[in-house]
């Protein structure tokens, strides 16, 4: 059995800094698929009626991809700089598909 892992956040970004954050987001983009690793897929999506709020969401192979992205130097010095530019962040994972 094969586990897709889906690692999914929500960034309610400063007002203002959204072009700031898509920014960054396009430069974590770049490094993801460097990695040995990388996201099976991914995208980050706007609110429209709140364009402050985002959603960014990577399908991953595996808990040990994921712990190796987190552990990446260039990928913790983008999130920081993402963090930067947010007032709130909540992260979550979770099993999003299981095949036999």
């Amino acid at each position: 059995m094969q586990e897709i892992l889906c690692a999914h956040t929500y960034w309610k970004v400063k007002p203002g800094r959204e072009d700031d954050f898509l920014l960054t987001w396009q430069g974590l983009a770049d490094i993801f698929s460097s990695l040995a690793n990388p996201p099976l897929w991914g995208t980050v999506i706007q609110g429209i009626k709140d364009p402050s709020i985002f959603y960014s969401i990577g399908l991953w192979g595996s808990h040990e991809d994921i712990a190796a992205m987190r552990a990446d130097p260039r990928v913790r010095k983008i999130l920081r700089k993402a963090r930067s530019l947010c007032l709130e962040i909540t992260a979550a994972n979770m099993v999003a598909d299981v095949t036999a």
